[in-house]
């Protein structure tokens, strides 16, 4: 039953008056379970009625077995029983572990900071250097080295006019 789900549950019920008669007592129940899905559904359900005194059903029976135990002689499965009992039906600490839960989830995003952290991603990233930028440097430096001697640059472009002079290429 919510929101304490995975202990047993239980609930006793008084008439106003006494009943039972000489011939008999036809009691009928109707439980009705109004849920979407299956997910909330009872589970091992059962009526006990009694013509007896009070308390009638109190306690679950294992609940009322770990209680009938000395806490000095209690088992760890036993405290374990307790526990569990009293970890999902305390309200108070229900809520303080529902609140303990809620304390330990990420914060989110701070918007502005994601922006700034998706401008470092993309100024990060290698620039892929341009291929005719890259072969003008190299022709640059090429340059630098010719001017350094002249006369070798001379003969160089001597011979690159002859070779591109079409007399010279169909008249050798």
């Amino acid at each position: 039953m919510s929101p304490a789900a995975g202990v047993t549950h239980w609930a006793t019920f008084e008439t106003k008056d006494p009943l039972g008669y000489e011939g008999g007592t036809v009691l009928t129940f109707n439980l009705h379970q109004n849920f979407s899905s299956n997910e909330h559904s009872i589970g091992r359900f059962r009526i006990s009625v009694t013509t007896g005194g009070k308390p009638g059903l109190s306690l679950s029976d294992e609940l009322r077995a770990v209680l009938a135990t000395p806490a000095a002689e209690r088992d760890d499965a036993q405290k374990a029983n307790l526990a569990a009992w009293f970890g999902k039906t305390d309200k108070e600490r229900v809520k303080k572990t529902a609140a303990l839960a809620q304390a330990k989830m990420p914060l989110p995003i701070d918007p502005h900071l994601k922006s700034l952290q998706d401008k470092l991603a993309y100024v990060s990233r290698p620039v892929v250097e341009d291929v005719k930028l890259v072969r003008m440097r190299k022709d640059v430096e090429q340059s630098a080295k010719q001017s350094g001697n002249g006369r070798l640059t001379m003969a160089q472009d001597v011979a690159w006019s002859l070779i591109n002079n079409s007399s010279f290429l169909f008249n050798r």
